[in-house]
């Protein structure tokens, strides 16, 4: 496996941001953008949740970077490619690539 502790720890977190991701995104999905859990007495509509937990997932992969678990220029090439590629599976949605 060949993982030190800090390497386990920052996919862990960055496994766990994803999953929080994916919740958030799966409450947005049923019950809207501005909705809201019922006990929340602060009535924080889902899409303040996912603007939280997509920072979360954006702080871990900078700090992945950071830490050389992955190679930002490389994930700036993936992004372009993605940005390119995508449209074909879009019905709704209208991407512009990065320059």
């Amino acid at each position: 496996m060949n993982l030190t502790e800090a390497e386990l720890e920052r996919l862990a977190i960055l496994a766990e941001e994803c999953a929080e991701v994916q919740q958030i995104i799966g409450k947005i999905i049923r019950h809207g953008y501005e909705s809201y859990h019922p006990d929340d007495l602060d009535k924080t509509p889902n899409r303040k949740h996912l603007e939280r937990e997509l920072g979360d997932l954006a702080f871990i992969i900078n700090f992945c970077h950071e830490n050389e678990d992955v190679n930002l220029l490389n994930l700036t090439a993936h992004i372009e490619r993605k940005s390119q590629t995508i449209q074909q599976y879009l019905h709704h949605n209208v991407v512009t690539p990065t320059e």
